[in-house]
Order: structure tokens, then sequence, then C-alpha cells
């Protein structure tokens, strides 16, 4: 900056009197122009994935017009993600102190980035270029997780069947999970028939254990409270019981076919006395005894017993004996010795001698289950005089065969 002082006022010229005035004048505009801003600032986290950039200038900017690249960065990797072509208008906005660019399609949740500035790339109105920057840290951000968490798989897979009562129920989430601080919320283990709740878990309770994105409950007691042989059950929870680390909510399961398994809680039980039948009559001494169960066989602990006259015991043949045999869900008794000729029959076995393919234990068969008679050793064929006959005289024979 210089100054003109002026030793007399033209148009009125006095010799006596003078008039100074000053005046002043800028020299050149050398001054680089400098960020006095960031959006998103730098070191901001949860950044919207759609962030526009926007650089404020200290001082009015114009695009240099040379073929210069903004680039958004990954931190981890220093992948180049983005770039912005600087002598493109449509991408590289210039307002004034303002430059915004926008990137074209989003970026990725839970990243960190930076944003590399080339020099000459933008410049004031004086032509005096800025001079950008490399470093990974001027300009860096952090976008945010903003997907909530979604249900992968499940065990027991959603419709199974045949599931055992102490099975644990493993939910394996997209993302790490966490139970959220809001209260009043269950998870709920609910009969498929008519809702009926068997359990009404919080998620912080100790029958729930979270590791990363796996939940693990275990009822305690059992994922139903009943001794039914096939139970349908189905899982339930609000909106609200579990979030990922960033907040966001996992939608809940409220369907009965959300989640939904049948539980197999009862042992084998009788569906048929197959041969002979419950009191059967007129029974071969030698024949096999036959019984037909719900479901398939194995044999367990504990004795098949055979009395007559439900009193004294004819036979006690361990289950696991070669005179018991399996087929399927059928039971073949074989004693070892034929039963006495008219002799009444009743058949026990022992609670826990079967048990089915998840170790559900039968419950006894009792003595007065299954009875049934043994035929005599002799049959009447015929009578003579036949039985009721009259006019039979008085030296006739009797005959029986």
């Amino acid at each position: 900056i210089f100054t003109v002082t002026q030793a007399k006022e033209f148009g009125n010229l006095k010799k006596d009197k003078l008039v100074p005035k000053s005046y002043s004048h800028a020299g050149p505009d050398t001054e680089k122009p400098e960020p006095s801003s960031f959006s998103p600032a730098n070191g901001a986290i949860n950044v919207s994935v759609n962030t526009t950039l926007v650089v404020t200038f200290n001082e009015p900017i114009q695009s240099t017009g040379l073929n210069q690249f903004v680039q958004i960065r990954r931190v981890s990797d220093d992948e180049t993600v983005r770039s912005f072509a600087m002598n493109d208008p449509e991408i590289a906005v210039i307002d004034g102190v303002t430059l915004t660019l926008t990137p074209n399609f989003p970026l990725l949740e839970g990243i960190e980035y930076y944003v590399v500035f080339p020099g000459n790339a933008v410049e004031d109105i004086a032509g005096n270029d800025y001079d950008g920057f490399v470093s990974s840290s001027e300009w860096r951000f952090t976008t945010g997780d903003f997907t909530p968490p979604t249900l992968i798989s499940t065990s027991p897979a959603n419709g199974a069947t045949g599931v055992a009562n102490d099975t644990p129920i493993i939910l394996t989430f997209s993302e790490p999970v966490q139970p959220t601080s809001i209260n009043n919320n269950f998870i709920r283990i609910r009969r498929s028939s008519n809702h009926f709740a068997f359990h009404q878990i919080e998620p912080e309770d100790a029958q729930v254990t979270i590791d990363g994105n796996v939940v693990t409950i275990v009822p305690t007691g059992g994922i139903i409270a009943s001794l039914e042989d096939e139970v349908g059950v189905y899982i339930g929870w609000s909106s609200t019981a579990f979030e990922d680390l960033a907040g966001n909510y996992f939608s809940g399961l409220f369907s009965a076919t959300d989640y939904q398994f049948t539980v197999d809680n009862g042992g084998p039980s009788v569906t048929s006395f197959v041969s002979p039948a419950d009191l059967e009559t007129n029974v071969a001494p030698d024949a096999n005894i036959t019984i037909e169960y719900s479901e398939l066989l194995i044999k367990g602990t504990g004795n098949v017993t055979i009395k007559r006259n439900n009193t004294i015991v004819l036979e006690t043949i361990d289950i696991n004996s070669s005179q018991i045999t399996i087929s399927g869900n059928q039971l073949t008794i074989d004693p070892t010795d034929p039963i006495y000729h008219g002799s009444p029959v009743s058949v026990a076995i022992d609670a826990g001698a079967l048990v089915d393919a998840l170790g559900n234990a039968s419950s006894a068969l009792l003595f007065n289950d299954l009875n049934f008679t043994i035929r005599p050793a002799y049959e009447q064929t015929s009578l003579s005089p036949a039985d009721v006959s009259t006019d039979v005289a008085i030296d006739e024979p009797i005959v029986m065969t």
C-alpha cells in the first residue's frame, strides 16, 4: 500500500493555501486461499453415507481449470473410493467461498475415510492457487451404522420338528447385538395352538447369553413346561429388545410363523396292542407279544415282566435281552416257555425301558394295561348226549369228544 499527498488544490490555486489529501491503493494480491471449515468436520463420526463434501474458504475461489481430482480414500488401506473432477462444474460446485462436492453414490457404513485435495485445483480471484493437502489426518471422518441387524439363522431351524425340550435356542444376527436399555422387553416362548406363554424372559436374564452376533437362550426347565409329546411353539419379542452396537433396533419377531418349531418332550407311548389284543381270549400259549408305540423305539434300561393271574411272576426279561426285538415303532416279546393253558396273563414294562431318538423315556406299562387269556390245553368239540337232550335212555353212555 502506498500514499500520495497532494500539495495544492487543483482548480483553486492559491499560493498561501495548501490542501493536503491522501490516497491509498492496495498492491497485488499474493495471499493463497485457505479453508476456514470442512463439512463433515475433521474427525466427525456417524456421518451420513450420502454426505456431500463442503469446503469453506477464507475468500472467494474459482476452478483453475486444470484436470485435478479431489479424492475420498479409505483409511484402512488408502484405497480411493470416490474421485471428483475439479474442472467439471456439475461435480465441483463453487459458490463464492464455498466448494461443494457430491458423491454419485453412497459411501459404505461404519468406514473411516479421509480426503486428498490436490494443489492447483482451486485458486482465488487473483489467481493464487490453493496448496491442497494429501495427509490422511487433514480431513477425515467416519460414516455411521444406520442399518438395523437382521436374523440370518436359527437353531432349531424355523419349522423344525422333533426338537428335544432341552435344546438351546441359538439366534445368529448379521452383526453384533446387545440388549436395549428399554424396560419391559421380553423374549416369549409360546404354544402355537393357543399362544400360551411357557416362558417370558428379559434379554438381560441369565437364561440369555450374547457373544458378538450370537444370542443363546437356555430356558429354565426346558423350552416347554409340559410333558406333552409334540408341542408346536414359536418365539417372539418386540422391536426394542435387541439392537446393534450403533443403537439400531432389530425389527423383532411377532407372528406365530416368524420362528416356530415343534418340541418332542414325551417318550414313546403305546398306540396299539397288536397281538394279543387287550382282553383277548384263546391266545396260543407260545404266542409272541407285539406292542406298537407312537414313535421309533430304542432300548433303554428296565425289564418286561409277565404274570399269571396278576400275582405269580412267570418271567422277568431284561429289555436288552435277545427275547426283546424292536422293528421301527413295534416291540416284540418272545417268552422263554409257553404260558400255562387257560391262564389269565398280564404284561408290565418298566418306565424308561424304551426311549425315543431324543432320549425321552417311555412311561411304565402297568399290569392292568394289557391282559389276555391263554386257551386251554384241550377243547371240547362234542357231547353225547347233546347238551340239554331229553328222553335219554338210562343206560346210554356219555361220550365227550
